[in-house]
């Protein structure tokens, strides 16, 4: 126990380390590790009642998840948690966060196993504490379904997806609620393709009534919702059918990723002007993905001649495309990267976009009977397969040794993290 002029001490020093640690700018973000902890420690001086403790513990956990990708470290400061509270969990925003983020920091080290009791463990709590179609159940069962869907375990992961779907339809939860869209790819695998597309439909529609009723724009969310369901139509054998859907997915595309590009360039000019870094510009590499969709689907129909068009269309949007700087993601250097990674993930996606285009058009020149034209092509296609193959290769080199943090030291070990937490605040008052 503290006495009053020590508590007051405590707060003190509180503050002056959340200050401290946020006035650091994102460029020296690593800087702020030190100051994070011992702010925690601190905050452990208050009490578990005290919303100091819980809001200090979030945001080192944020730091470590989010910030710089230190699933080692979060795992770390999850177990604190859970021994600060002598493993009497509740079903709190908090604890329920920290469970999720616990499971998330075993799935990244691929203990899968882990992974799963620690979703069902939150899933139990909300449960038991709220009633299984409680609004606060919504979460830990979305995340499990999510998990049982991620480790391609379909049939178990449906009927958790159908719960949330039926919470939703009952008003159970909020507008933004929103049940999963791999519940339509966990009936695909089990070869519903009909449920699957009765589920994209029923929620495209409705999430375009809850845009409706608040003029927020729903563009962006036809352009993402039309082409799935444009894959299942095509499964299910109705190929002029899905050929429309994707048609008036490209379209909207096109004017979607229109106004994205001009208001991105808005933005980054004026970042530019004040002096900020940028992340470069906006890249078309989904719209061309839906383009050659389209253009798979039109031969498939045997529209070989708009086939043909719609790819060499794309062609020529790719060679603009790739013409553009690559995007440099360094906002926050310690997790994405430098701009070597930045530079060789932008060669990766632009080998594979052109590749997949190429592939295209030589299948419809193949289908046409000019399988001369086709083969350099295929030929070409070939290469640039190996090229992306090359670049993602030297991605993952260069992440596995930033996440060994061979390029720098560490400010503090996970076994001194350990140690820190383990040993508590020395108040020195």
């Amino acid at each position: 126990m503290h006495d009053a002029d020590s508590i007051a001490a405590l707060a003190a020093r509180w503050d002056q380390l959340d200050r401290e640690a946020y006035a650091i700018p994102h460029d020296r973000i690593a800087d702020r590790e030190p100051l994070l902890i011992e702010r925690l420690r601190v905050a452990a001086s208050f009490g578990l009642d005290d919303p100091r403790l819980e809001k200090s513990h979030a945001n080192l956990l944020h730091y470590y998840y989010c910030d710089v990708g230190r699933y080692d470290k979060a795992e770390v400061v999850c177990t604190y948690w859970i021994a600060l509270k002598h493993d009497r969990l509740t079903a709190s925003p908090h604890d329920i966060h920290v469970l999720h983020e616990y499971g998330l920091t075993f799935s990244m080290a691929g203990r899968q196993a882990e992974a799963e009791s620690q979703y069902r463990r939150a899933l139990r709590l909300a449960e038991d504490t709220h009633g299984v179609d409680a609004p606060e159940t919504f979460g830990p069962l979305y995340q499990l379904a999510q998990h049982l869907h991620n480790t391609k375990r379909p049939a178990e992961a449906v009927p958790l997806g159908e719960r949330l779907f039926a919470m939703k339809r009952e008003g159970r939860v909020g507008r933004w609620d929103h049940p999963p869209g791999f519940l339509a790819d966990d009936y695909r695998a089990l070869g519903r393709l009909a449920d699957a597309e009765a589920i994209r439909r029923e929620e495209y529609e409705r999430r375009l009534r809850e845009r409706a009723s608040d003029d927020t724009s729903d563009l962006g969310l036809r352009v993402h919702s039309l082409a799935p369901m444009a894959d299942l139509v095509a499964e299910q054998g109705r190929l002029d059918e899905a050929i429309d859907l994707m048609r008036e997915a490209v379209a909207l595309a096109q004017t979607f990723y229109g106004q994205m590009v001009a208001q991105h360039e808005s933005a980054r000019r004026e970042a530019e002007r004040r002096g900020m870094k940028t992340a470069g510009p906006l890249r078309r590499w989904y719209e061309m993905g839906l383009r050659a969709s389209f253009g798979d689907l039109l031969r498939r129909a045997g529209h070989l001649d708009e086939a043909e068009a719609v790819y060499r269309e794309l062609l020529v949007l790719q060679e603009a495309d790739q013409s553009l700087p690559p995007s440099a993601l360094s906002f926050h250097p310690d997790r994405f990267g430098d701009e070597t990674i930045a530079r060789a993930n932008s060669a990766a996606l632009s080998a594979e976009r052109r590749c997949e285009i190429l592939r295209g058009l030589a299948a419809v020149l193949r289908d046409a009977g000019r399988a001369t034209e086709a083969m350099p092509l295929a030929a070409e296609a070939d290469r640039l397969a190996a090229d992306a193959a090359s670049f993602r290769a030297r991605v993952k080199r260069i992440g596995l040794k930033r996440a060994a943090r061979e390029d720098r030291p560490d400010l503090v070990s996970v076994d001194d993290l350990r140690r820190l937490l383990a040993t508590g605040h020395d108040t020195g008052v």
